[in-house]
């Protein structure tokens, strides 16, 4: 479960549409030819509860029927298919920060592995774990083992072979606490929107009120 910290107004619209991947907001650094809008690429954005309910906090609105400002966090079921762990590089626009992917290089465009690239991971799997089996047989090590270990190749296949590390592209991507300065607090993006599926809509009393009021 994943949680979105948002405004009541926007919480309500996604639920009407769901989630969508947001459009660049141009921002100054986004006329340099390159978009810094978002610090892991255009995807959705989740959190752990604590961390989305501030997120609402700052977005509260007035409410009058309650006569304070509320926010919103979105509760979200999500399928992050193959999910990459941010590790410590500088980022690939140049601007010189680490864990920080402003062109959301993680990801393809459309969210998912493509076919092609799946079968041929799965074809070097298999060579390599009929050679690993033989390698097994000769040296009476138990083959349940093995098979086991073959298995977790083939589910995830951006763990078996270098040729998938090099060219296949990953569903979402996470950052642990203290990955600064992209975040100080653990954080997940998915590229494909339609991954996720939203539970519930929980609202924030004790916001901020950023409305005027």
């Amino acid at each position: 479960m994943g949680f979105h910290g948002t405004s009541p107004s926007a919480a309500r619209a996604i639920m009407r549409t769901g989630f969508l991947r947001p459009q660049c907001r141009r921002l100054a650094g986004c006329f340099k030819g390159k978009c810094e809008c978002q610090m892991l690429g255009f995807g959705v954005y989740f959190a752990e509860l604590d961390k989305a309910k501030q997120f609402a906090r700052r977005r509260a609105q007035w409410d009058e029927s309650s006569g304070k400002p509320v926010g919103a966090v979105l509760h979200c079921r999500i399928d992050l298919g193959y999910c990459k762990h941010g590790q410590r590089t500088l980022c690939p626009c140049g601007c010189g920060r680490a864990f920080v992917d402003h062109p959301g290089s993680w990801y393809a465009r459309d969210g998912y592995v493509q076919l092609p690239q799946l079968c041929l991971c799965l074809c070097l799997c298999l060579c390599l774990c009929l050679c690993c089996m033989c390698v097994c047989a000769v040296r009476h090590v138990q083959l349940a083992a093995c098979r086991v270990g073959c298995m977790s190749c083939w589910l995830q296949p951006t763990r078996c072979c270098a040729w998938c590390l090099a060219h296949h592209r990953y569903d979402s991507v996470f950052l642990s606490n203290g990955s600064m300065p992209a975040t100080k607090v653990a954080e997940w993006c998915v590229a494909d929107a339609k991954r996720v599926t939203i539970v519930k809509m929980e609202l924030v009393t004790d916001g901020t009120d950023h409305s005027g009021h």
